[in-house]
């Protein structure tokens, strides 16, 4: 069976953020096209196939920080769970906010999981690792 190229989108305004991020990726060994979007605008209009790009709308996992420019994180979460072709698309949030009401706010409005950004890139390498084996390979199972 051919390895399957995952898309992953990563909605994340933090430069340092995208770049550890990118390299976790990349020492992780997974298939996966990775697209970044900076801002929630800029992440809905792309999903909505609003901008000029070849690229795939259903992808196979969201990762969607909470404090964006332009339009939240949770704004964008409600979009993507309301859009008809993209409601059961996974959506993980990744957010420094420990607070009770963000991570009940992101449960309610669909998200898939909430995780807490890690402080190191030990522990990005790891959750990277985690997200893979999950979600790319457990659900993928599960799909077919």
């Amino acid at each position: 069976m051919a390895k399957q190229t995952h898309l992953l989108i990563l909605i994340e305004d933090d430069a340092n953020d995208v770049l550890l991020f990118q390299k976790a990726i990349a020492k992780s060994g997974l298939d996966v096209e990775l697209v970044v979007l900076r801002d929630g605008e800029k992440a809905i209009a792309y999903l909505a196939g609003d901008l000029d790009t070849n690229a795939a709308l259903n992808p196979d996992l969201v990762l969607l920080d909470l404090k964006l420019p332009r339009k939240s994180g949770f704004e964008v979460l409600e979009w993507i769970k309301s859009h008809p072709n993209l409601h059961s698309t996974p959506v993980v949030i990744l957010s420094s906010s420990k607070q009770t009401q963000d991570v009940d706010h992101a449960y309610k409005l669909g998200a898939n999981s909430y995780l807490v950004k890690p402080t190191g890139f030990t522990e990005l390498n790891k959750l990277i690792s985690d997200l893979g084996s999950y979600w790319f390979e457990h659900n993928q199972t599960l799909k077919n």
